[in-house]
């Protein structure tokens, strides 16, 4: 039978983790774990999606230490947790099993307990992932779990995300997935990154690391760089903004989902203290939406907006 693999939203409540961490474990004993994990061949490719980023990280991981603890080493799990701001959407994972790339489908909790309850079910898929609710700081922890790993035996991924740009002096930036790929016991130590463009081959630009360069490939639409990572890095990549008049809008596209994006420019401001008042419009179909009622959308919209202005 071909083995499947699972992407979960798991809506349990964040606990106290590190913030990053990849190591493996015998199935059913994560008690015990080794952090000496190799992290290698990890690129990330950098798609301009409207105002939206899409990042598609690929990461090979393998275990080679010859630890005397783990002696069955066809039952190896590993496990690698990090944490994202809730602001980021996940909706791709793919794993390869030899000559073939296989990609996730979407869960709900209970249904993945059911499936896989390791006390209960013999069923071991070979990656699942899974996601907390968003804390009080607005991070979401992740936890991917690939099985079996095998000594001396590479086992590569790929995830795909997408996240709202920053405006940055008439462009965009994006920060790259620097701290979710590094640990204090090693993680990545080199990064290829790819920038590609669809329209605009302006050059772009890497802030917070010295001295790098890209170079560009316009035949491909590309511009490209290595660049050495080690834990505590942070850093940026500044590109080109596709807004060009005082708004714009535009569509993504995926094969389960559409993304609509409107991004407006602030009116110039005067510095007197007279009340504003914002207009929302909301285009909301109930039989369209499923679970959302108008209290729900009312609630949350009213959160949106206390989170996000201030007074002034």
């Amino acid at each position: 039978m071909r083995a499947r693999m699972f992407f979960i939203l798991m809506l349990a409540i964040a606990t106290c983790l590190p913030a990053t961490r990849i190591s493996v474990y015998e199935a059913g004993y994560s008690q015990y774990r080794d952090d000496n994990v190799r992290v290698e061949d990890v690129v990330d490719v950098i798609h301009p999606r409207g105002v939206y980023i899409e990042h598609q990280i690929h990461i090979t991981f393998a275990y080679d230490f010859n630890s005397w603890f783990f002696k069955n080493y066809d039952e190896l799990e590993l496990e690698w947790s990090f944490q994202m701001p809730e602001a980021v959407i996940f909706y791709n994972l793919y794993y390869w099993q030899g000559d073939s790339v296989i990609r996730a489908i979407l869960l709900d909790k209970w249904t993945a307990e059911m499936m896989f309850n390791e006390k209960s079910s013999p069923i071991r898929e070979p990656a699942i992932m899974t996601r907390s609710l968003p804390d009080r700081d607005g991070q979401v922890n992740y936890s991917l779990r690939l099985f079996p790993i095998k000594r001396f035996s590479k086992q590569r991924i790929m995830i795909q995300y997408l996240v709202p740009a920053g405006p940055s002096s008439g462009k965009l930036r994006t920060w790259l997935p620097l701290p979710q790929l590094t640990t204090e016991a090693g993680g990545v130590k080199s990064l290829r990154l790819l920038y590609c463009y669809q329209q605009n081959p302006d050059s772009v630009q890497l802030v917070g690391k010295q001295g790098v360069s890209f170079t560009h490939f316009p035949e491909d639409f590309i511009w490209e760089t290595q660049i050495s990572v080690r834990n505590g890095d942070f850093a940026e990549l500044v590109m080109p903004s596709p807004i060009r008049d005082e708004y714009y809008i535009s569509t993504y596209q995926t094969a389960d989902a559409s993304f609509y994006q409107l991004a407006v420019y602030p009116p110039p401001l005067t510095g007197d203290d007279a009340a504003r008042k914002i207009l929302v419009l909301v285009d909301y179909n109930p039989g369209n939406t499923s679970g959302m009622t108008a209290e729900l959308l009312l609630g949350s919209l009213k959160e949106t907006m206390e989170r996000s202005l201030t007074a002034r």
